[in-house]
């Protein structure tokens, strides 16, 4: 076959006028942004115009063309097509489900439109280019005619898409070698539409353990080797089925290499030392709070007891430290050490719970965030987080919703204590190896906070370096 006739679909990326104009002529069925060609090319040209250093992205093979009129008519005969069974049916409203679409490049407003007029709604977005739809079965075949579409298939437990987003039954598991009778916590994140009272009926009535609810999310213990999971999985309004991971906690020099304070004598430092955080509210979740102590007196606005009833204390002693190094005084330590912003004030959540766990933690992310931004509080500090591998979970997505529906909040967030230099797998020796983010932090709209390299000398192990403090 002539490699000219081989026909692939493509993005190509302009700088400005002149590119797009010499690019265009190569393409066929253009689309046309500001900043990128789509369209399709002879297979040979795409060597063409990288040879002239444009970037081509190749979206795959152009399938054989289908006609609006030809995808009409199919969907007579189209298998997805719900079947009149009498008068009425025919003129209720059409059934609808839920769908994922699998599209040839971006989502355009022109292809929105288009995807509008056949009624879909799209619901939630997939890398790469793959959405959640809810449409009416009647049109898939339509759909599936558009010429951006490259599939259409109901969404379900066998669809595939990057973890942890899809329905992937082995996230963060290895269930070999478990009791059958061992129970697992699993969060189920349902469609956008759903209903969770209508899933949460269906789990009591096959003796289901369901722990809660919150927001799109229903929390669940099933047995290791439960078949349940695959049947609530493959349920329509279940968008997710992924193993909960319980979270953990992760903490006179860190002003100074953050540039808050001088350093030296010469007073080499970030031009950052105007900044005291007066008249901010920080909101800070985590164990509880000395509420007595000196530096953060005349500066909470609010304490919340969210893991023990009307008790916010820290018999641990982290949310303590964590509010002080936000926004201690220093009044403590004569001035010596305090906090980020020491002139900020506090509205913190205890989360420890009667087992010296983060029971406090709603279900819902959101619902913790919220507490605090109706508060005041337009900063968050979480130095928590559930070692996941830097795998983008529920809570990251979470996170992510939040921010996007307040985007006047920042959510301050600790990456872990996973971070390891011992013979690394992905990384060169002395450096912390790869995958060692825990979630939330893996969120996209958060402020991921890591551990940074200290200026001391001596104490602790400051005198030590890589390789010297393992086998």
């Amino acid at each position: 076959m002539n490699p000219k006739t081989v026909a692939q679909n493509v993005i190509v990326y302009f700088m400005h006028a002149d590119e797009a104009a010499a690019i265009a002529p190569y393409l066929t069925h253009v689309e046309r942004t500001s900043s990128y060609l789509i369209g399709q090319i002879a297979a040979a040209d795409i060597a063409v115009l990288e040879a002239r250093e444009f970037v081509v992205q190749v979206l795959g093979d152009v399938e054989p063309s289908q006609s609006a009129d030809e995808a009409l008519e199919s969907s007579a005969r189209d298998p997805l097509q719900p079947v009149a069974k009498s008068a009425d049916d025919l003129f209720a409203p059409p059934k609808r489900g839920y769908f994922q679409l699998d599209l040839l490049g971006p989502l355009l407003e022109e292809r929105r439109q288009q995807l509008a007029a056949l009624d879909v709604e799209l619901l939630e977005y997939i890398p790469q280019y793959q959405y959640v739809a809810h449409l009416p079965l009647n049109q898939t075949a339509a759909v599936r005619g558009l010429p951006f579409v490259r599939t259409v298939q109901p969404y379900a437990a066998s669809t595939p898409a990057p973890e942890p987003v899809a329905k992937s039954l082995d996230i963060f598991e290895a269930t070999r070698g478990m009791d059958d009778a061992e129970l697992i916590t699993y969060d189920v994140r349902l469609q956008k539409l759903a209903d969770p009272a209508q899933l949460v009926d269906w789990c009591k009535a096959q003796g289901v353990d369901v722990l809660g609810t919150g927001g799109r999310k229903v929390r669940m213990r099933l047995p290791a080797q439960s078949p349940l999971r695959t049947e609530i999985a493959n349920r329509p309004e279940v968008f997710s089925l992924e193993k909960f991971t319980a979270p953990t906690l992760h903490n006179d020099v860190a002003r100074q290499i953050l540039g808050l304070e001088k350093a030296s004598p010469d007073g080499s430092t970030l031009p950052l030392t105007h900044l005291s955080g007066q008249g901010e509210i920080v909101g800070v979740a985590d164990t509880g709070l000395d509420a007595e102590h000196v530096d953060f007196q005349g500066r909470i606005v609010g304490i919340r007891a969210l893991g023990r009833p009307n008790d916010a204390s820290d018999p641990n002693g982290h949310g303590t430290h964590v509010a002080g190094s936000v926004l201690g005084s220093g009044s403590a330590s004569g001035g010596q050490f305090h906090g980020a912003a020491p002139q900020a004030q506090l509205f913190f959540q205890s989360l420890l719970d009667a087992q010296g766990k983060l029971g406090g933690l709603p279900i819902h992310l959101g619902a913790l965030f919220a507490e605090a931004y109706e508060a005041g509080a337009r900063i968050h500090n979480n130095s928590w987080g559930a070692g996941v591998e830097s795998h983008y979970t529920n809570y990251s997505l979470e996170a992510d919703e939040f921010v996007r529906d307040h985007p006047d909040m920042l959510l301050v967030i600790s990456a872990g204590n996973d971070g390891s230099a011992a013979s690394p797998h992905n990384a060169q020796p002395g450096f912390v190896d790869w995958l060692s983010m825990a979630a939330p932090a893996s969120s996209k709209n958060g402020l991921t906070v890591g551990a940074s390299r200290s200026s001391r000398t001596n104490g602790g192990l400051a005198t030590r370096t890589w390789g010297k403090l393992w086998a």
